[in-house]
Order: structure tokens, then C-alpha cells, then sequence
């Protein structure tokens, strides 16, 4: 009877400490520091960690599919042109955004959409800011009541005032984020 009721208390005492060490983990990872990825069109690998610019990966395709956390940033080589959409994951938090911008020298990265949805496409996420890009989306005619936004979102918290400011746009459809 008594080593039923130590081992009852063990049990507890040990499901005590797992439930801790769940939370403190837990609590690690949301105070981890943020994270940088690489993104170069021209010389980069989607096999890559995407951590350092010599380990970056190659396609909007590859940094869409990560869900990034509030403070990390993604950057683009200067003077490449990714075509396509990128569509991120994941939401920035009061005082830290997720930030889109470039590294290296040249000219600003582009994001060429060429008639797709969108450039950037920003879909149940918030606290984004995009800045140092040349996004464009130029494609064949679009029907008579399609447009061809270079950014689009689904809601108006995804790109509330300050999270980016057009510096020139030619039309809707070519658009060169804020330095």
C-alpha cells in the first residue's frame, strides 16, 4: 500500500516537471532571436539553409513555404529579379515586424510577377514591412475588370500605415518600394 502510494506520487511529481519543462521550452522558443534567410534568384539553392548569403535559396516558391516569426527578415540580392509571387507565412507583433529587403550591392532586388495575382501576396497575415524592392507585375492586357495589383492582401491589418511606402509607380502594375 505505501509503495502504491509513493509510486502514485512519483508519477505526479514526475508529470509536474515534464508540464514545466513543456512551458519552459515553449517559452524559449517564442524568446529566441529572430532569424535571417537569404534569398538570391540567380545564384542561390532551394536545398540551402537559407541562413547566409553563401547558403542562400534560389525561388519565391522556397521562401514562401517558411512561416516566419515576429523580428526575422528576409533578404534579397541586389540586382536580381525573382519571377513570380512570393505569398509569405506568419505574422510580425507590435515593435517587431517581419521585414522584406535587400542585401549586397546594385540595383534593388525585383520581384517580377509577370500577370500573376500579385508581386507580393499577403494573405491572413499582419506586420509585415517591405522596403529596398523593385516589385513589378507586367503581363499581357488583363481582361477589362482585372486588375494586377504588384501587392495585394486580404486585409487591411497586413498593410496598415508605415509597413511600406511607394517612392515611384509608373502604373499599378511597376511599383519600387521605400529605401
Amino acid at each position: 500500500m505505501i509503495g502504491a502510494h509513493l509510486r502514485k506520487g512519483a508519477l505526479t511529481a514526475a508529470a509536474v516537471l515534464a508540464l514545466s519543462c513543456a512551458g519552459a521550452i515553449q517559452q524559449a522558443g517564442a524568446d529566441s532571436p529572430p532569424d535571417s534567410y537569404y534569398l538570391d534568384c540567380a545564384h542561390g539553392d532551394d536545398g540551402s539553409s537559407g541562413k547566409d548569403p553563401g547558403h542562400a535559396w534560389k525561388t519565391l516558391d522556397k521562401a514562401s513555404s517558411v512561416t516566419f516569426r515576429p523580428g526575422d527578415r528576409l533578404v534579397l540580392r541586389r540586382g536580381t529579379q525573382c519571377s513570380g509571387t512570393f505569398t509569405p507565412k506568419g505574422s510580425g507583433a507590435p515593435g517587431r515586424p517581419i521585414t522584406v529587403g535587400a542585401y549586397g550591392t546594385g540595383a534593388k532586388p525585383e520581384i517580377a510577377a509577370s500577370g500573376a495575382q500579385a508581386a507580393v501576396l499577403l494573405r491572413d497575415v499582419q506586420g509585415w514591412e517591405l522596403r529596398d524592392l523593385d516589385l513589378s507585375n507586367r503581363g499581357g492586357p488583363p481582361a477589362p475588370s482585372a486588375r494586377r495589383p504588384v501587392i495585394r492582401s486580404d486585409t487591411a491589418r497586413a498593410i496598415s500605415s508605415g509597413i511600406y511606402d511607394f517612392t515611384s509607380c509608373s502604373t499599378s502594375r511597376s511599383c519600387t518600394v521605400r529605401s
